[in-house]
């Protein structure tokens, strides 16, 4: 924590002062960057319930500034660290995942309505979309020269053939 103040130019006590516990500032980032992420999203032109929101949900999570790639950086640790059985953060980045697939399932469900029955659930398809989303973020990070627009447009193109295909793709 006194690393933590000397960094940011304060005194070495501020952080612990202010926190109290290395477990609070690290629970303070992630609300805040949660936060940040949330007001991106309502600061969004609104979009009809179904594709249209999961398509926006990819442009939020992938169009982002450098300041936010910063705060990307600082979550898929806080991810990777919350994935540990001992993490205290668990809960919560448990509470988020299962939020973000819980929204992205429910427009599934209303995209896909009267269009038949799929092998691949709602569900399971939330999760994979989900996924590629935050692997995406993670390889972002180690590759500058990636063409976000063009990544939107391809996990678009397959967002619209699931939903109106009645049938999955098999390996």
């Amino acid at each position: 924590m006194a690393e933590i103040g000397i960094h940011a130019g304060y005194s070495r006590g501020l952080p612990h002062q202010h926190f109290g516990s290395k477990e609070n500032l690290i629970d303070a980032v992630l609300h805040a960057i949660v936060e940040k992420f949330n007001q991106r999203r309502t600061n969004q032109k609104p979009v009809p319930d179904g594709v249209e929101s999961i398509k926006a949900l990819f442009s939020t999570y992938l169009e982002r500034d450098t300041a936010s790639w910063q705060a990307s950086k600082a979550f898929i640790f806080l991810i990777s660290d919350a994935s540990l059985p001992e993490s205290p953060h668990r809960d919560f980045i448990n509470k988020l995942n299962k939020k973000n697939v819980d929204f992205i399932a429910k427009h599934l469900s209303i995209a896909r309505a009267g269009e038949g029955s799929s092998k691949a659930s709602n569900h399971a398809l939330a999760v994979i979309l989900m996924s590629t989303m935050r692997g995406l973020a993670l390889q972002a990070l180690t590759d500058s020269q990636m063409n976000f627009k063009e990544i939107i447009t391809a996990l678009n193109f397959i967002l619209d053939k699931q939903v109106h295909e009645s049938t999955v793709i098999s390996s």
